[in-house]
């Protein structure tokens, strides 16, 4: 996949896949495994899921990194910094992705809407 903006298709894969109940919600982190192999994501870890599909964590142990850099690099240069940033701190101070959902569907435009 690997989107260049953040078009509707991408807006939508992204906010079904919050609200799926597919992907256990953590914090500090884009991708946490537990010891018994569980994944937990942030917001902006989804949005790498979606984005990237297959292969897109590297790493071995606690905290997987994406393959192509940061939250940042993942929110920023589709979201802007600023919105990376509020969805990042949405995530970690424990709001539910149904939340991080419908402030993305008011508040960040998809390049083509």
């Amino acid at each position: 996949m690997n989107e260049k903006s953040f078009t509707k298709g991408l807006k939508n894969r992204w906010l079904k896949a919050l609200r799926s109940g597919a992907y256990a919600q953590g914090k500090f982190a884009l991708c946490e495994i537990d010891q018994d192999g569980a994944a937990y994501y942030c917001s902006l870890g989804v949005l790498a899921e979606v984005r990237e599909g297959e292969g897109t964590w590297y790493g071995q142990g606690k905290y997987l990194s994406p393959k192509k850099g940061s939250y940042l690099w993942y929110g920023g240069d589709l979201l802007g910094v600023d919105n990376a940033t509020s969805l990042a701190q949405m995530n970690d101070r424990g709001d539910t992705f149904d939340i991080i959902a419908e402030y993305i569907e008011k508040h960040i435009p998809a390049s083509n809407e």
